[in-house]
């Protein structure tokens, strides 16, 4: 396989939001809004849960959609997966989320 050849990072996960949307505003107005979610999904195993992290033109767009978004409410998210490394109890640990690209509420779910 050629090295230089780029892998496409894309994924397509549909849940229901777990916990409550958490928008947090930029520290400047270069950086715009930031939209965590905390999606629960239905695997063949059992249950998987992730987080999700909408920024950019995006974020900009729902910042006054989500907050009228519930616990239950089914969501299709299509991103890429990430990670990020934090510390807990002194050990370092990480974790995977998805960086959204699109993303929608299902109406009706």
């Amino acid at each position: 396989m050629n090295e230089s050849k780029k892998r496409e990072n894309r994924i397509r996960f549909q849940g229901e939001l777990s916990k409550p949307p958490k928008v947090f505003q930029g520290q400047d107005e270069k950086r715009g809004p930031m939209i965590k979610l905390f999606l629960k999904g239905d695997t063949r195993e059992g249950s998987v849960f992730i987080p999700v992290r909408i920024t950019g033109d995006i974020a900009e767009k729902l910042v006054d959609k989500v907050e009228h978004w519930q616990i239950g409410d089914e969501i299709v998210v299509d991103g890429e997966l990430d990670w990020e490394s934090f510390e807990k109890d002194g050990k370092k640990q990480y974790s995977t989320r998805i960086n959204a690209f699109q993303i929608r509420r299902i109406d009706g779910a």
